[in-house]
């Protein structure tokens, strides 16, 4: 039976607590020893957990520790380090990793599927592992069955269908627009199951000493904004005012920051 009243009783401070407490640092920290070192990033972050900042690697190694999942959706999986992090947990988990694989995506390595499985192995994993290949805004809603596979795709074997449970956990760290990442949230976020989480990261970007040219490079990113929504945090209060059988937490104190919600009914 799901425990619906820890989640309604827990706190914002509580859950922060949680996450960086020094066992869920340490837990994080053993994954990332594992992985094969990413020159832009690996000890970027593990220096960052270390100090104490508030780090979507450790949502997610608290989240997978508490709902213990069985089923988990990734959209934006680059080299696997959330999904590495959650496979740590849960060795058995089935995990459905959603990307694109971009060449040089924002200038950094971008290494395929192939990569991914040997870095989910050399953290324990153990279960079931489906990446889906292309633009999220299309795969999601074939994946759900809202739009049909084209016939190529189901010759070739390419036509993946969603499992028949809902997710226990789902990370949307893919498209950065606005209009795109909220149609990511809008195509996952009911297929969360009750006492399940929903992650959505980079909510509070630390804007204050990029120059001109990177705040230009910000805003394309960023795109057009027709329903004024401001930013990426603002995307996800959106989500909360049309999602009301969640339960929300954001943390916007650790720059890009950090949501998650919880499905409670």
């Amino acid at each position: 039976m799901v425990d619906l009243a820890r989640w309604e009783a827990l706190t914002t401070e509580d859950a922060r607590a949680a996450m960086l407490s020094e066992e869920n640092v340490e837990r994080v920290r053993r994954v990332f020893d594992a992985l094969t070192p990413d020159p832009a990033y690996t000890r970027f972050i593990v220096d960052r957990v270390r100090s104490g900042h508030l780090d979507l690697r450790l949502a997610m190694s608290w989240l997978a520790n508490q709902i213990r999942p069985d089923l988990y959706l990734e959209v934006g999986v680059r080299r696997g380090f959330s999904s590495a992090v959650v496979a740590a947990v849960m060795p058995e988990v089935s995990i459905y990793g959603f990307d694109m694989w971009v060449k040089d995506y924002v200038g950094v390595e971008n290494p395929g599927p192939a990569f991914v499985r040997g870095e989910l192995a050399r953290a324990g994993f153990h279960g079931k592992a489906t990446f889906v290949n292309g633009n999220s805004h299309s795969t999601l809603p074939r994946f759900w069955g809202d739009k049909p596979y084209p016939p190529i795709s189901r010759l070739l074997g390419r036509a993946v269908p969603a499992p028949p449970a809902d997710f226990d956990l789902v990370l949307v760290d893919g498209d950065h627009s606005i209009e795109g990442a909220y149609r990511d949230l809008s195509d996952v976020i009911n297929h969360v199951r009750v006492g399940g989480a929903i992650v959505f990261d980079d909510i509070a970007p630390d804007l204050s000493e990029l120059n001109d040219a990177d705040l230009r490079a910000v805003a394309r990113e960023l795109g057009p904004d027709p329903n004024g929504r401001g930013g990426l945090l603002g995307v996800w209060r959106a989500i909360q005012q049309e999602h009301p059988n969640f339960r929300y937490f954001e943390f916007t104190e650790d720059s890009p920051g950090v949501a998650f919600g919880v499905r409670m009914s």
